[in-house]
């Protein structure tokens, strides 16, 4: 008799383990496959409109991460230039801003808007 009421409490004690353990199985792949579509959203590539940069309104860290061959002496040069002289008129205004040449306007042009 003692051999089948151990028997049967071994066998509750596995039964309830398993149950109570799926759930939080099931929430750690939830939780799981919720940070692969974070990360998965966050590397999806941005639109055009999203690349895009206002030179009259970007912060130099905003500059800096959206235009390339800007760092953060030459984002600062722009903002400081912007605050001096007010808006840019026209993109080719940025020629104006000491380290700003002619081929790094030119790799930007397409994501710079006024």
């Amino acid at each position: 008799m003692r051999k089948v009421i151990f028997a049967k409490t071994i066998m509750l004690a596995i039964t309830s383990t398993l149950l109570f353990s799926q759930p939080g199985i099931a929430a750690e792949k939830v939780q799981a496959e919720g940070d692969v579509n974070a990360v998965q959203k966050e590397s999806q590539p941005l639109s055009q409109k999203e690349k895009m940069v206002n030179i009259n309104k970007a912060s130099s860290k905003e500059l800096v991460k959206k235009l390339d061959g800007i760092g953060e002496s030459k984002a600062n040069a722009i903002v400081a230039y912007r605050s001096s002289n007010g808006d840019f008129k026209k993109i080719d205004d940025l020629l104006k801003v000491k380290g700003i040449g002619k081929t790094t306007l030119e790799k930007n042009r397409h994501l710079i808007s006024l």
